[in-house]
């Protein structure tokens, strides 16, 4: 998918390799559940970081929100902090409530997840 080499070009850093792969194999798709989760290719995610405010503008991305995630809160979401050049793999939920508090993603986001994968089990689990 060239996409992804594309936004990891405009962005000058890394996507964790599962979302790649998941990516690659399956596209933009929707999990089933209460949560909203449908996961958006790179380019789009690049756009509702920016529209979202979940990033400053004019300051490297420290963040990437890849789907909504409305299990604890209508209008969060979940993505990606960066470290360097690249995204770390931990999946975060970021506070949409708490997004202008700061320019420091960890004064709105929470680890909820090691990897994208571990996330992406645990919550179908949760969901059967």
């Amino acid at each position: 998918m060239d996409q992804i080499e594309d936004v990891e070009r405009t962005l000058g850093v890394s996507l964790p390799n599962d979302y790649r792969v998941l990516l690659h194999e399956f596209g933009d798709f929707h999990l089933p559940g209460s949560a909203n989760i449908t996961f958006e290719s790179p380019a789009e995610a690049l756009k509702t970081t920016e529209m979202a405010f979940w990033c400053n503008v004019g300051s490297p991305l420290s963040a990437l929100a890849i789907s909504p995630y409305d299990a604890t809160s209508d209008g969060n979401w979940i993505g990606f902090l960066r470290d360097g050049d690249f995204f770390q793999p931990a999946i975060y939920e970021f506070d949409h409530e708490r997004v202008r508090k700061g320019k420091n993603p960890s004064l709105w986001t929470k680890k909820i997840s090691s990897c994208l994968a571990d996330f992406i089990i645990e919550y179908l689990e949760r969901n059967d």
